[in-house]
């Protein structure tokens, strides 16, 4: 497993060789149509499915694979996660994601990316500066209203490889490039919350 910071920042990091590579072939071979599906939270009018593991599936064992990688994360950050969750979300023909910063809750996220298709369909990270953002009493309550930001770091759309992102109030990213038909965008997406 390769982990780097993309800048000195040291909030945000480059993750690749996560899962061993046999258990990815696998899932490319037997797709996703025998889960079960349903809405990720706070997206239920997108293009996206959480598509949920069972007992002796290929997701399932991918699940144990990154659990048993994930104290590398806590002592990176000095930071003990009481609670690690992991979803695997598939982006559908048409998916993108507007330049957003989540809410506060979410204390850190890993979006690796297990699919395969176009090496533009990754997250794209910005620097932004606190007066770009607004606080509002709402649940995503950090909204950003500046989107003419510079770009920091543009995370490819490979196989095995994906971000860690320390949450915090300028933590500004997207996925501006549409999903086509022909990717296969999955990702596990590992929540790490105090």
């Amino acid at each position: 497993m390769e982990v780097r910071a993309v800048d000195n920042l040291n909030n945000l990091f480059l993750v690749k060789n996560l899962v061993h590579p046999v258990l990815i072939d696998l899932l490319h071979k037997e797709g996703t149509q025998n889960y079960q599906k349903q809405n990720v939270n706070w997206q239920d009018d997108r293009l996206r499915d959480n598509v949920i593991p069972h007992k002796g599936s290929v997701l399932s064992m991918i699940s144990a694979d990154i659990t048993s990688k994930l104290k590398h994360f806590q002592k990176l950050t000095n930071t003990n996660y009481e609670r690690i969750s992991i979803e695997y979300w598939e982006d559908y023909a048409g998916y993108t994601s507007n330049m957003h910063i989540d809410n506060p809750n979410m204390v850190a996220l890993m979006q690796y990316y297990i699919g395969y298709g176009n090496l533009n369909l990754g997250t794209k990270f910005y620097y932004a500066e606190h007066q770009d953002v607004r606080d509002e009493d709402t649940a995503q309550h950090w909204i950003l209203w500046n989107k003419n930001l510079p770009i920091r770091y543009e995370f490819p759309h490979e196989t095995n490889s994906g971000y860690f992102s320390i949450n915090n109030r300028i933590q500004a990213h997207d996925m501006p490039n549409p999903v086509s038909k022909t990717d296969y965008r999955i990702s596990a997406v590992i929540h790490f919350d105090t």
